[in-house]
């Protein structure tokens, strides 16, 4: 009989006490929160510096403009200062609080330094303070749930998200537990107080490709073309599902799976989806085939048209500037910085988001907490 080294044995024991574990605990069904692993190897990216082939930019004496242009593909455009939007964290997710903060923070930033920023609302519904008290630019997003979209918040807004799924829990709708449906959320959500909020795994009324770019068209008719109307997708089937989006979209979110989330299984974000960085590869590559061949069928016709584009955002997982480079080189034209934004927000990383608990009342409505003063500071 073959010696079998201790190494192997522990590895054994230690996989039957995991698996042990995994039975008595029911594991499949524990809900965790806020971030998901890291999969990205962020730190084995590097960056080549200009040199002789193009000269680099002297950023005490040049200026260097990080603005860009936002949809403008099927609707009008707008320019936004920074590469960088606080993507969908929806409301109950984030508290009363959390919502404010970012909002003062937003208006800050427009008013006294002149920065424009992009702000997703998340599937919670838009609040009244976002639309009528802006200097920012808004995307509404529509989610599965549906909760308090109508036709004035989505004509109100700068643009429009549809969101398929998240890269925290590909494949399943959200959920907010019942004690944090309070009475406001309730009103905001328009469901019933202090009861279980599940959203559909899909929306009802998107089965496939050709409803997608129904509800896109009629979208674009409610806000007469006006307004640019995105897709937001988890990261797994990138490739096929980015060049679908792509089809009639002025933009596209998509979401590795080292996205935060308020609650989801812990099994679905550890081990569903994608790493966001293959993802962005992935996405651009469906972007480009998609207005490739679009290009080239429309030169046949008007020899005078220029190749579009669509806006890719790219989030999941990304905290630092070098994070954001990486995303930004290999193709997308945003980042979403969405559990940095709690970070900022003094976030203490306790995984406690879906218990209602948070220490900071950043993802909780608890009375006790309420009044934090990170609201002005």
């Amino acid at each position: 009989m073959a010696k079998v080294s201790k190494e192997r044995i522990d590895y054994a024991q230690k996989r039957r006490k995991d698996f042990n574990d995994f039975l008595d605990s029911e594991s499949d069904l524990i809900i965790t929160s806020h971030m998901g692993k890291n999969r990205d190897d962020w730190g084995d990216v590097f960056f080549p510096a200009a040199q002789l082939g193009k000269p680099p930019i002297d950023l005490r004496k040049e200026k260097v403009d990080l603005s860009l242009e936002f949809g403008g593909r099927y609707s009008e455009g707008f320019r936004v200062n920074l590469p960088v939007i606080i993507p969908g964290i929806s409301y109950g997710a984030f508290s009363d609080s959390s919502k404010i903060a970012v909002h003062k923070a937003l208006n800050t930033l427009a008013e006294k330094h002149k920065i424009i920023m992009l702000y997703n609302t998340g599937e919670g519904g838009v609040l009244e303070h976002e639309l009528y008290d802006r200097k920012y630019k808004l995307i509404v997003q529509i989610a599965s749930g549906r909760f308090n979209v109508n036709i004035d918040s989505l004509i109100l807004s700068d643009g429009i998200e549809i969101k398929i799924g998240q890269g925290a829990k590909p494949g399943m709708g959200g959920y907010l537990p019942a004690f944090k449906v309070n009475e406001k959320i309730s009103k905001v959500r328009r469901i019933p107080i202090y009861t279980d909020a599940y959203s559909p795994a899909r929306n009802i009324d998107i089965v496939g490709p050709e409803d997608l770019f129904a509800f896109i068209q009629m979208l674009r008719v409610a806000t007469k073309g006006k307004i640019p109307i995105g897709v937001k997708i988890a990261a797994g089937d990138t490739y096929r599902d980015s060049i679908i989006a792509a089809r009639v979209s002025d933009f596209i979110t998509i979401d590795g799976m080292s996205a935060g989330t308020g609650a989801a299984p812990a099994l679905a974000q550890d081990f569903f989806g994608i790493p966001t960085m293959p993802a962005i590869v992935e996405a651009r590559k469906g972007i480009n085939e998609v207005l490739t061949r679009l290009y080239k069928n429309l030169r046949r016709i008007d020899k005078t048209v220029d190749i579009e584009d669509v806006t890719m955002i790219a989030s999941g997982g990304v905290f630092f500037p070098n994070e954001i480079f990486t995303c930004l080189s290999l193709g997308a034209d945003m980042v979403g910085l969405g559990t940095a934004t709690e970070y900022a927000l003094d976030c203490t990383g306790c995984y406690s988001c879906d218990t209602g608990k948070c220490p900071e009342n950043i993802t909780g409505n608890d009375r006790r907490t309420r009044e934090r003063g990170f609201m002005d500071t």
